[in-house]
């Protein structure tokens, strides 16, 4: 109820003017931090949830409440703001929650979760995307200072930041195929000498603040390092980073989906053909049925996918055991949004194609659909990841049987103790995927 009030009074009046203009006033960055929403990005940052690393109740947010808060902002049909909103802060915040100094936490946690201040993640470049083995923007040491140079390209929400989480390779001598063991972070704030922002225009997520960002010889102390120097790579892949990433970027096209299929489902009753409505038309209905199905279908996976990080796996835990799960449920959203934002535009005909008007918000969703099924892989890419892990772990699964000492004798219950769930195996949120601990664990 909270989010829905905030989107209602905050959000959904201004939407069309943001999305003109192509600009997000900071406000309501403040705004939605006040009220305690701007948390839900980063709810997979690991267990206990959120002890003492993020400033919100316990009992206030949690990974299904997020889930609805992020959906709930998704409702309006702008792309540009969950990017520039949420996508941006998990990815920037999250390695300074799980590998950052206690000073850069203090310096940065609160503030940004409050939203007063805007934190991103730079880690594209021009020649560079999937491969982060291969960044050329380069840290050399002097002293207590690196001294970084390089361009970084597509940074969501670099035109509003105040300090940008920056991929850097801090050993650019090392043979080609190491180079990912010279990555490393490290918070770069905007506003020092030698950081230019160019704002990017997209085709789609108009306002979500993609950026250009060019660094000149930019100074900054070693303490803003995130982790220890190398590290970067692993403090992608070791934490649920990745796989919290995909889940929050699925969620994200969830929600887009179902208010593309509102919208058709609403237009479809109103509009009248030869005295009746279109929705009567059996090809409309099929339309209707199929993008219902679809969303009814991805809001399930996603139910489960979240119940699993809620209560099983988190840390490395997640990224050994979800990643392949994270990736074709990413994958499978972002396409369910395409196909149901395409489908919007058949049900409304030209409105659908039209800026403003009745048809605006599915002719932005529309536009916007490509831009999330790109970043963080595109649906290729992620199909191959799955089909990795499944053939990597299908050797090397090991299944221990152990008592159930609650089930009646002789009742034995699988575990998984030593590999992950494979990505084929049917799952649900009353137990198929066991817990990382055992019954006797649990009950203890």
């Amino acid at each position: 109820d909270k989010a829905r009030k905030f989107v209602e009074e905050h959000v959904e009046p201004y939407v069309d003017d943001w999305e003109a203009e192509g600009d997000i006033p900071r406000e309501v960055w403040k705004k939605a931090g006040d009220a305690g929403l701007l948390a839900a990005a980063c709810v997979t940052v690991g267990r206990p949830w959120p002890g003492e690393r993020l400033p919100c109740p316990e009992d206030d947010l949690d990974h299904f409440g997020a889930a609805l808060v992020i959906q709930e902002f998704a409702r309006v049909g702008y792309g540009g703001l969950m990017y520039a909103m949420f996508v941006s802060l998990h990815m920037g915040l999250i390695p300074v929650l799980s590998f950052g100094t206690p000073a850069l936490r203090q310096q940065l946690v609160e503030p940004c979760l409050r939203g007063d201040k805007i934190i991103c993640a730079a880690i594209a470049e021009p020649q560079v995307g999937i491969d982060v083995a291969r960044v050329g923007t380069v840290a050399r040491r002097e002293g207590d200072n690196y001294i970084i140079s390089g361009t970084k390209m597509w940074v969501s929400a670099g035109a509003y930041a105040d300090h940008i989480v920056t991929m850097v390779q801090t050993s650019p001598d090392l043979p080609f195929d190491q180079m990912q063991r010279g990555l490393s972070f490290v918070v770069i704030p905007t506003n020092v000498p030698g950081v230019s922002i160019r704002k990017l225009k997209l085709g789609g997520c108009s306002g979500g603040g993609q950026a250009l960002v060019t660094f000149e010889d930019v100074r900054v102390p070693v303490t803003n390092r995130i982790s220890k120097e190398g590290m970067g790579f692993r403090c992608i892949n070791y934490n649920s980073d990745h796989c919290g990433y995909l889940w929050l970027v699925a969620q994200v096209a969830l929600g887009l989906a179902r208010a593309a299929t509102r919208e058709s489902f609403t237009y479809a009753d109103q509009r009248k053909v030869f005295g009746d409505a279109i929705a009567k038309d059996s090809a409309i209905r099929e339309k209707l049925a199929h993008m219902a199905a679809e969303v009814e279908f991805l809001e399930a996976q996603l139910e489960t996918i979240t119940h699993q990080f809620s209560h099983f796996f988190w840390g490395a835990r997640a990224s050994k055991r979800l990643l392949g799960r994270c990736a074709l449920t990413k994958m499978k959203a972002t396409k369910v949004l395409e196909f149901c934002g395409m489908h919007a535009v058949h049900v409304l005909g030209a409105k659908g194609v039209t800026r403003g008007g009745r048809g605006r918000i599915v002719e932005r969703i529309f536009r916007d659909g490509p831009c999330f099924a790109i970043p963080g892989g595109t649906q290729e890419v992620l199909a191959g990841l799955c089909v990795r892990q499944a053939l990597l772990y299908e050797n090397r699964a090991k299944m221990e049987l152990a008592v159930d000492e609650a089930a009646p004798a002789g009742r034995r219950q699988a575990i998984l103790r030593n590999a992950p769930p494979h990505p084929g195996e049917v799952s649900n949120v009353h137990g198929t995927v066991a817990p990382a601990r055992s019954p006797r664990e649990e009950a203890a």
